[in-house]
């Protein structure tokens, strides 16, 4: 019983913090400007230009236009994020170019993991409408697994022409890649983690699918962790912190006197 109510608890704690998004900040721009992205350039500059002409932005007031009014084509932005390690990631944001017929603007997308390990590079080459305009927004997507806590994207601006030919940036977000959540054995774990796959339904199981040594009903299995939200929860806040869960474990495994250090 001890060890079950202490698995519940040690999960409830992993639980909160495992699924947590990437936190990308100012991916639209909507601040106005760079906060949150690094430069290879001072601002304000033309290299990368933060703009809030409608015709050039896809979302809310502001974009980002790469080698604006016929500046070199060398800008750099990038941000680090942390990410769990094995986790799968999908990056998006959207495309669009203000060129001549004539011309073409591009960026790189790249996402770099331990030791700056490439995880994704993608050039984005488009032609341009003439407009003035854009006129040929996409939304890009791409998935990477994550192999450390913290990840890099870095946009770099690619075109083979200055003048007369800018590369648009908005909209960029990144987020776990959706999974198929699939029970086949109705146990509470998703097959692509469950390493018994064939557990009787209802059975009391460890994280990994695999069954405990003692089985309790579904029944007596919510009827715990009702108990453990009940007495775990000191401040009555409907959730339990760290401090809260440590001292119901220390409960729950009989020690009863206030932790010394020694």
């Amino acid at each position: 019983m001890k060890r079950i109510i202490l698995f519940i608890l040690l999960g409830l704690m992993i639980s909160s913090s495992s699924y947590a998004f990437a936190d990308l900040i100012n991916g639209g721009f909507e601040t106005g400007d760079f906060t949150g992205w690094n430069l290879n350039f001072q601002e304000p500059s033309d290299l990368a230009f933060i703009n809030n002409d409608s015709d050039r932005v896809h979302t809310g007031d502001f974009s980002v236009s790469f080698s604006y009014n016929s500046s070199s084509p060398e800008a750099v932005i990038w941000q680090s994020f942390s990410t769990i390690n094995g986790k799968t990631y999908t990056v998006s944001f959207n495309f669009g170019t203000v060129a001549w017929t004539d011309r073409t603007a591009g960026l790189r997308i790249e996402i770099l993991g331990s030791g700056e390990n490439i995880l994704i590079s993608q050039d984005l080459i488009r032609q341009g409408t003439g407009t003035g305009r854009v006129d040929d927004w996409s939304n890009e997507e791409f998935t990477f697994t994550a192999d450390s806590s913290s990840s890099t994207i870095r946009f770099t601006d690619i075109t083979p022409v200055s003048h007369a030919s800018d590369a648009i940036l908005d909209d960029v977000s990144i987020n776990i890649a959706s999974c198929d959540c699939t029970d086949s054995d109705g146990d509470g774990v998703i097959n692509q983690l469950d390493t018994c796959p064939d557990t009787p339904e209802g059975s009391a199981v460890f994280a990994d699918g695999c069954p405990t040594d003692a089985m309790y009903s579904e029944e007596q299995m919510n009827t715990m962790v009702s108990g453990i939200l009940t007495w775990g929860d000191l401040d009555g806040d409907k959730k339990i912190t760290l401090i809260e869960a440590i001292k119901a474990l220390r409960i729950t495994v009989g020690v009863n006197e206030p932790a010394t250090k020694k």
